[in-house]
């Protein structure tokens, strides 16, 4: 039997010639896109939290949950920077090379806050973990199952060791995207 675009083509049986020229013509999606560096996202975080003493440890592991809640959203990364298991925490070389000055970072805020899912999720994780110590957001990732297994991986020095694979952020901040939320912290 032979296949032709006429079985795949229903979904766009009613779109005129113009209407489909315009949807080609439409800005690339979160899919299609290029990722943003974890600089803008660190950045725009930081304008998130110009209340709060933020170092670079705390800056990272934000960054690690904004990355986690995107993943459980979307299935796609929010940068494309690998996360790797520390001593203290998630670690993200890009972010490691400003040192103690989180401000030499020279990310481009306004592209991560033009990614409007992406603006949603830093702004829900400064306001939820914004205030949190970087002590106490290296506990709670330290015990949470995608740093575990990286930590785990480096330890018996398997290929690839001490990244924390997004496929295992993904299923976890799902899963606790699942669990009902208590607001009284």
């Amino acid at each position: 039997m032979a296949v032709s675009w006429d079985d795949y083509s229903d979904d766009y049986e009613d779109e005129s010639l113009d209407e489909v020229r315009e949807i080609l013509r439409t800005e690339p999606t979160a899919v299609t896109a290029p990722l943003l560096s974890v600089r803008d996202v660190a950045e725009l975080l930081l304008e998130r939290l110009t209340d709060e003493q933020v170092g670079a440890s705390k800056l990272q592991s934000l960054c690690y949950l904004v990355q986690g809640r995107h993943l459980a959203i979307t299935a796609v990364p929010a940068f494309g920077d690998p996360i790797y298991a520390s001593d203290h925490g998630p670690f993200i070389d890009a972010l490691a090379t400003v040192g103690s000055d989180v401000h030499r970072i020279h990310g481009e805020a306004r592209l991560a806050e033009k990614e409007q899912l992406i603006n949603t999720v830093v702004t829900q994780v400064a306001e939820r973990y914004g205030a949190w110590s970087s002590g106490q957001l290296r506990e709670l990732i330290r015990n949470q199952a995608p740093w575990i297994h990286a930590w785990r991986a480096a330890k018996s020095h398997v290929e690839s060791a001490g990244i924390i694979p997004p496929a295992l952020m993904r299923d976890y901040f799902m899963h606790l995207a699942s669990v009902p939320y208590d607001s009284v912290d």
